[in-house]
């Protein structure tokens, strides 16, 4: 028998985050907590995506949490994520979320009674290698969707820090994106990998103004140039076929289904995974995927708190040996990741967490700081 716990937290941004689709002022996430009948906790974050809220979804997201906990009852914690057949999600939306709040709870509990690290767990559940680097990951740094001064004083202040890939969003205008491209460049200088976030910005032809100029800057890949990816993904296979950048898929692929689709259409060179954005056990089986195909993987967070952070690194631990640099830089956006035990980001790069389970511990005196409610328990 399990018993969950669920509360809702509130945590502004230090500064507004946007890209080309959205932008965020506070973090709204539920945190949930699942503990056996021997006291062995686990904890998970879902991270609400945005134009989500607990004001516009609060009662469908109390009844999601209800019916998922009804599926607890025969749970053994020992299985993790196995045999848990959650009520039906959309992805990339709240309830993908919360699947992967509890999901991330549950294998916790049970690497935690397995006595190794979260990510040895899920590589031996996926039957993936363990990470056999030298404990770290490496990260990239984020500039926002700015113009090109701050853009370039941004990337100047991470290559400082020691970033060696840093992801710029960009958007609207195709030559006003590219002129932001160009000064981030100059300040970064060669040596660094650039890469470039459109999050489905553009119309073919604008995309392809954008990738065609992006040549003399060196960027190593555009993620979601198009707005509209085509039936099947017809029109990025299309932009992909001509473009002189590799192109990257994220949003517009959030199911295993429909990796197949853009595999088959040859629609991508990467893939970027998102365990918040699919929830946990479909993001790793869309990383199984993708790497039986030959395609990198790039794992991020969706600038989540403690919990997701954490579980964000160990799914990247599973994406190469070494992966490529993750976006899992992204707990200084917040205020407070309301939780300790994620490892520093140092010269670029964090370092995997050793212990048993998830590896992270909430604090309690910041999450009743940052609490929109109490605790709720759910008796399965």
């Amino acid at each position: 028998m399990l018993r969950l716990r669920w509360r809702q937290v509130a945590v502004p941004f230090r500064n507004v985050v946007a890209n080309a689709q959205a932008s965020y002022r506070v973090r709204e996430s539920v945190l949930f907590e699942l503990e056996t009948a021997g006291g062995m906790r686990g904890i998970g974050e879902a991270a609400l995506p945005a134009g989500s809220s607990f004001a516009r979804h609060g009662e469908s997201i109390e009844a999601f949490i209800t019916a998922t906990a009804s599926r607890l009852r025969r749970a053994d914690p020992a299985q993790g994520m196995a045999r848990i057949a959650f009520p039906p999600q959309t992805p990339g939306s709240w309830s993908a979320a919360l699947v992967c709040g509890v999901e991330t709870a549950l294998a916790g509990l049970a690497a935690r009674a397995a006595g190794v690290p979260l990510y040895h767990w899920l590589a031996t559940r996926e039957g993936i290698p363990v990470f056999s680097g030298d404990g770290e990951v490496e990260v990239n740094g984020l500039v926002d969707l700015v113009d090109p001064a701050s853009a370039a004083r941004e990337a100047a202040g991470l290559v400082a820090q020691g970033f060696r890939t840093i992801k710029l969003k960009v958007g609207g205008d195709p030559i006003a994106a590219l002129a932001t491209v160009a000064a981030v460049r100059a300040a970064a200088g060669p040596g660094v990998t650039l890469r470039c976030d459109a999050n489905g910005s553009w119309a073919f032809s604008e995309a392809r103004q954008f990738l065609e100029g992006c040549q003399p800057h060196a960027v190593a890949l555009c993620e979601e140039p198009l707005a509209d990816p085509g039936a099947g993904y017809s029109s990025l296979a299309a932009l992909r076929e001509w473009s002189p950048v590799p192109l990257a898929l994220d949003e517009s692929t959030r199911t295993v289904a429909a990796l197949d689709q853009a595999l088959a259409a040859g629609a991508a060179d990467l893939l970027v995974v998102k365990p918040m954005a699919s929830g946990l056990g479909e993001a790793l089986a869309m990383l199984v995927r993708a790497r039986k195909a030959g395609m990198p993987v790039i794992v991020t967070t969706t600038f989540d708190l403690a919990p997701g952070t954490a579980v964000a690194l160990h799914v990247a631990a599973l994406a190469g040996s070494p992966p490529p640099a993750c976006g899992l830089a992204t707990l200084g956006l917040v205020e407070n990741p309301l939780g300790s035990g994620i490892p520093p980001v140092v010269e670029g790069r964090m370092r995997l967490p050793e212990g048993p389970g998830l590896g992270v511990d909430l604090d309690a005196a910041a999450v009743d700081r940052y609490a929109i409610t109490g605790w709720h328990e759910v008796e399965p």
